[in-house]
C-alpha cells in the first residue's frame, strides 16, 4: 500500500495504490489507484494535520485554529 495525503487551506487530497504482485511468469499483477478530494472547512491548521494508516484504516487529524487570524486595520 502506498498512501499520500496532501493538504492545503481548503481542501485535503487522499491517494492511495495498491499492487498485487504476483510470481514472475505466472502473469500480470493486478495496480489499482484512486484518489480523493475533499473541501474543508475555514480554520484548519494546515501546519498541525497527521495521518496514521493501522489495520486497513486511514485517519485524518485536522485540528481546529484556536483564533481565526482577525485583524483590525485602523482607519485613518
Amino acid at each position: 500500500e502506498e498512501i499520500e495525503v496532501e493538504v492545503t487551506e481548503g481542501w485535503l487530497l487522499v491517494k492511495a495504490r495498491h499492487e498485487e504482485k504476483v510470481p514472475a511468469g505466472v502473469g500480470e499483477g493486478q495496480v489499482d489507484e484512486m484518489a480523493r478530494r475533499v473541501d474543508l472547512p475555514p480554520h484548519i491548521a494546515i501546519d498541525q494535520v497527521t495521518a496514521t494508516f493501522r489495520h486497513g484504516e486511514l485517519e485524518v487529524v485536522l485540528p481546529k485554529v484556536e483564533e481565526p487570524l482577525i485583524r483590525k486595520v485602523p482607519v485613518e
